[in-house]
């Protein structure tokens, strides 16, 4: 189903208030509505441009009243034609006895219809310039039944979770220009931060958030780190915990964001036409027939006569029949049981003779892979584990800097093979070793100490 009018209007209205698009940019995107789109926008633009009077607290308790009033009316937008308006149906009664002449009733019909096109027009603008408004404004819990509704005519995973992340972005503008308008942060205003955003870090996976959402849960956590930071000395006293909570948060959630994002490019890395998965530069795919798990089975893994296996058993290993009794002096071939694989033996050790690049070095391995890492102590440096299994498995080496992630060295332990990426423009992008000195000139030594050492093998 396509989107209404009004749902494109107030998208662009958003937009072009936000400063994230201009009129033109909405008519590119919408053209078959530009001719009532136009209008309307470019009055929306001259009503947040213009410098309208402080309302008094009656003003603005009775614009509020009026405005759920007409959202009570509108709906019955459904109901036939005739009964569009039923809501000033005690003002034309007003009117109608203060107009006794038969001629002048019609006039008196006319204006209070014109009454309340103007009333409905006053609410629209209420809700079209609600979208600028922050905490402690009378015009924001205008602004969050709107988001409400929004996400709950938004249908699709992805597009669910896009507008979430628009909504977790707001959340986070809406904290900065409080703090702009020198504004006392309450705990309210940061939880609403913390509830919009949690989700988001809880639920990503990966496998099933595509990598341009991920960028943006990426970009969005950093720049809360940065921008909670700086509105640190506006925080309310009692909201400290709150503060502490979203920071946090910010930076667990930006850490998880940047492993997603490796492991995205990793998956995709790794897969081969069809979406299955390949085996790693230099990996070679197994191939153990489910007739090796039977001692004394023959080479071509063709089942005898009297054990023939199903399919089902063919994917088990286990036969079907109970095994003939043997012929006497004659060894029984019994079923082996299928080994287990041991997992490989990890170890982190620390290298006190090794001060390459001025920070404290460990020697990482796990079976037969080793490598050298920061060691745990060296706070702007962080090593985890990304992959299931030895043969998937990758070392993931990262390194924070002003509350992000400026550099991440990946490094499959089945083969050695590394790559590095460096934040460019606000983005992690892959960079070739030769450009890395030109790309992190104070990492280099040590990104390139790390990748030299890796080492697969006796």
């Amino acid at each position: 189903m396509g989107r209404s009018f009004d749902e494109i209007l107030a998208e662009c209205l958003e937009a072009v208030a936000q400063g994230q698009r201009t009129v033109e940019d909405c008519l590119a995107i919408y053209p078959q509505w530009s001719d009532r789109l136009e209008p309307l926008l470019r009055l929306g633009k001259r009503l947040g441009e213009s410098c309208l009077p402080e309302a008094d607290p009656a003003f603005q308790e009775a614009a509020r009243n009026r405005f759920l009033a007409a959202v009570q009316a509108r709906g019955a937008v459904s109901r036939p034609a005739q009964r569009f308006f039923p809501a000033p149906r005690a003002l034309s009664q007003w009117l109608w006895r203060l107009a006794p002449a038969a001629g002048w009733r019609p006039v008196a019909t006319g204006v209070a219809l014109a009454m309340l096109m103007t009333f409905l027009g006053f609410s629209s603008v209420i809700v079209a310039s609600s979208g600028d408004s922050v905490p402690g404004d009378w015009r924001y819990p205008i602004k969050r039944l709107t988001e409400r509704t929004r996400l709950t005519f938004t249908f699709g995973e992805d597009a669910r979770r896009g507008y979430r992340i628009s909504l977790a972005e707001e959340r986070l503008h809406e904290v900065q220009e409080m703090a702009s308008q020198e504004q006392r942060i309450g705990d309210s205003v940061l939880r609403q931060l913390v509830d919009a955003t949690e989700p988001l870090v809880q639920a990503l996976e990966p496998d099933s958030v595509p990598p341009g959402q991920i960028q943006r849960i990426t970009d969005l956590t950093a720049k809360q780190q940065d921008v909670l930071g700086e509105v640190a000395p506006l925080v309310e006293t009692d909201a400290a915990d709150e503060l502490q909570e979203a920071m946090v948060m910010s930076s667990e959630g930006h850490e998880k964001a940047v492993l997603a994002l490796v492991q995205a490019s990793l998956n995709s890395e790794g897969q081969g036409p069809n979406g299955e998965a390949t085996p790693g530069a230099g990996e070679t795919p197994s191939a153990t027939p489910a007739s090796a798990a039977f001692a004394g089975s023959s080479p071509t893994g063709t089942p005898s006569a009297s054990a023939t296996p199903t399919p089902e058993s063919q994917a088990t290993g286990a036969p079907t029949s109970t095994p003939e009794a043997p012929v006497e002096g004659t060894p029984a071939l019994t079923p082996e049981a299928t080994p287990t694989p041991t997992p490989p033996v990890r170890e982190r050790v620390p290298l006190p003779d090794d001060a390459t690049g001025g920070i404290t070095w460990s020697l990482l391995t796990i079976g037969d892979f080793s490598i050298r890492v920061p060691a745990p102590e060296e706070d702007a440096w962080v090593v985890s584990n990304l992959g299931p299994g030895q043969e998937r498995e990758v070392i993931f080496v990262g390194h924070r800097w002003a509350n992000r992630f400026d550099a991440v060295v990946t490094i499959r332990v089945a083969t050695g093979e590394a790559s590095v990426s460096a934040l460019v423009s606000g983005t992690l992008i892959q960079a070739d070793l030769q450009d890395v000195a030109q790309l992190l000139p104070a990492l280099d030594e040590i990104i390139l100490h790390i990748v030299g050492s890796a080492t697969v093998g006796s």
